[in-house]
């Protein structure tokens, strides 16, 4: 009898343990030298090892459109199975040897929320996809590979495939200045297409602060990492790059463990591209780093987090402090984000590039959790998943049930600047918060505030949003309409929206960020404040907004610290095309510097 207990609790324990299917590929908008419209089909995927009975499962949509599978089909362990609008048109296209069943739908050619639920009505797995996705009329699928989707040749029945797919990428040295000394960033665009882009190169430090400034080689001037520098980078074949000049403000007088990331967007668009987070050392000399490491020329490395918020909401952003030493190990990149006890992701993933061996850094890294909107995560406590160069580490958080963005109406405020007042709002159909905007801005100097609005509503929407700055009656920033933006949202579909503002004529102080919307269906105008404090400008004695010469650099090794030459050149306000075209002479540059400092060193 004890025997037999034993035996159903542990396949009652193993049931639940089965791993989820998942939606694989979608052929939502097939042209018609592949069957029209009568051929959009859906493939599901068993990564498990045991076979599944569908029946009774439900394919979705929010609005609980369901596509019940009546058939008693089963997908067999690492196979296949085709949910089909016409079977046999389906046959005629491709010839699977996987189950094929004919369910009545029809998918959304500009993008929605597509469901899979077991015959409990448990949501095993979903996924939001849009137009913007690709694959939309043109010959190709959307494919689930590596944890994200792409736009490729349809593979049912096989594995997916993403070939060439896009890469924004950043190359810097490991060790720079703190005392305002010029170094290079380079740029790398691949796979995007043709244009001009505008880049942002982010600076901060391991508290997360903003703590560099670049140079915008449009109008001359240093400015801060918050902005965008526009037209930097013509895309062409697929292929762009730019050199951007940076330095860490000396006013912030710091040195530690310092992150880099991108943003790349479409000239004109609001949408952008985020890179990865890539790490490196901020020094008081520039043989500190140098001796630093051969001081701690361990050849373990190791990860530790050092400190991490205990309890979170679905749809925040989770702050995570990091320790982490590169031994001797040929692996350079680390990955963070938040996973319930089966292993299945809860966040987006956080990737770190740490570039130099036998260096010590610290930093504090964001995890962005899902929005669990439809609450298939449960209250419970989660694991924060810090792991890469051969080590892990990991620690508790406690997440709680749905983000405010699904539908309740909450404030926020920073511990590092002035109180937001209502930062978020939403309404189970629509919902908008301020995501980004900066505490303390300059006279003549554009800033960006950063609004994401969310469609969750089953119709596409139009959007009037515009934003100024203000106190008492009159507006600083112009006229309040000035920067007025109209966008189109289909449903399902999430946007980021940037707004520029310039306050021309201000005395220093403290004034009002006021953010309208209006939606196309509704009278009333939303609105979203914040606290924004005007900077005294900076003595007249120093000149940071259009300097005439800079610091020319001698790169030795990308694992180096960056030598500084004194040698002043002109820097020239350029296009990204005259930048392009002495990309050869600048690397012939650099490769000579080099031999000249090799044979100094020995």
């Amino acid at each position: 009898m004890k025997k037999t207990i034993i035996f159903v609790l542990i396949a009652v324990i193993l049931a639940k343990q089965i791993p989820a299917l998942t939606i694989n590929e979608i052929m939502y908008n097939p042209p018609e030298e592949l069957g029209g419209r009568y051929n959009e089909w859906i493939e599901l995927y068993n990564p498990t090892d045991n076979p599944i009975n569908l029946t009774d499962w439900v394919v979705a949509d929010p609005a609980d459109h369901r596509l019940e599978l009546s058939a008693e089909d089963t997908i067999q362990p690492k196979g296949y199975f085709i949910l089909a609008k016409k079977p046999e048109d389906f046959s005629q296209y491709y010839d699977v040897a996987c189950p094929i069943v004919k369910v009545a739908f029809s998918l959304t050619n500009g993008g929605e929320q597509i469901l899979l639920k077991d015959n409990s009505g448990e949501i095993i797995d979903d996924v939001t996809y849009s137009d913007s996705w690709g694959a939309d009329g043109d010959g190709r699928s959307l494919q689930f590979l590596n944890d994200s989707w792409c736009a490729s040749t349809p593979t049912p029945n096989k594995e997916n495939f993403c070939p060439s797919r896009p890469s924004f990428t950043l190359a810097h040295p490991s060790f720079v200045l703190n005392d305002g000394t010029i170094f290079l960033v380079g740029v790398n665009v691949l796979n995007y297409p043709d244009g001009l882009y505008d880049i942002k190169i982010d600076i901060k430090n391991e508290n997360d602060e903003r703590i560099g400034r670049i140079y915008n080689t449009n109008n001359g001037k240093w400015q801060s990492t918050t902005y965008y520098i526009k037209d930097a980078s013509l895309v062409e074949e697929g292929k762009g790059v730019y050199i951007a000049y940076a330095k860490i403000d000396p006013g912030k007088d710091y040195t530690g463990t310092a992150t880099m990331e991108g943003k790349l967007r479409l000239s004109g668009s609001s949408s952008y591209t985020q890179s990865d987070l890539y790490v490196f050392n901020v020094v008081s000399n520039i043989f500190s780093g140098e001796e630093e490491a051969e001081e701690n020329q361990a050849s373990g490395s190791s990860i530790e987090i050092l400190d991490a918020q205990s309890s979170a909401e679905f749809g925040d952003i989770v702050k995570v402090k990091i320790n982490v030493y590169r031994g001797d190990t040929a692996k350079y990149a680390a990955y963070a984000y938040i996973e319930n006890d089966n292993g299945k992701k809860v966040s987006e993933k956080t990737t770190m590039h740490f570039k130099s061996k036998f260096t010590d850094y610290t930093l504090t890294i964001p995890i962005q959790l899902d929005l669990n909107c439809n609450e298939k995560y449960k209250d419970d406590d989660y694991i924060i998943v810090v792991e890469g160069i051969e080590k892990e580490s990991t620690e508790e958080i406690s997440l709680d049930g749905k983000s405010s963005d699904c539908g309740t109406t909450t404030s926020s405020s920073s511990s590092s600047g002035p109180e937001l007042t209502s930062s978020r709002r939403s309404s189970p159909k629509f919902s908008y918060e301020l995501s980004s905007k900066p505490y303390e801005i300059e006279l003549g100097e554009y800033f960006v505030t950063e609004v994401r609005i969310a469609n969750n509503d089953d119709i596409p929407h139009d959007v009037d949003i515009w934003s100024y700055v203000y106190r008492g009656p009159k507006s600083y920033s112009g006229d309040r309409e000035l920067n007025k933006k109209k966008i189109t949202l289909d449903s399902g579909e999430t946007e980021i929206i940037e707004l520029e503002n310039k306050v021309d004529e201000a005395e220093p102080g403290n004034y009002n960020l006021k953010i309208r919307l209006k939606r196309d269906d509704q009278k009333t105008i939303k609105e979203l404040t914040g606290q924004i404090t005007l900077k005294s400008p900076p003595p007249a004695a120093i000149n940071q907004s259009s300097p005439t010469s800079a610091e020319f650099l001698e790169i030795i090794d990308p694992d180096s610290p960056v030598k500084i030459l004194k040698t002043p050149v002109e820097i020239y306000e350029s296009k990204n095309i005259k930048v392009k075209e002495l990309t050869l002479y600048f690397i012939l540059v650099l490769a000579v510097l080099l031999d000249i400092a090799l044979i100094i060193k020995r």
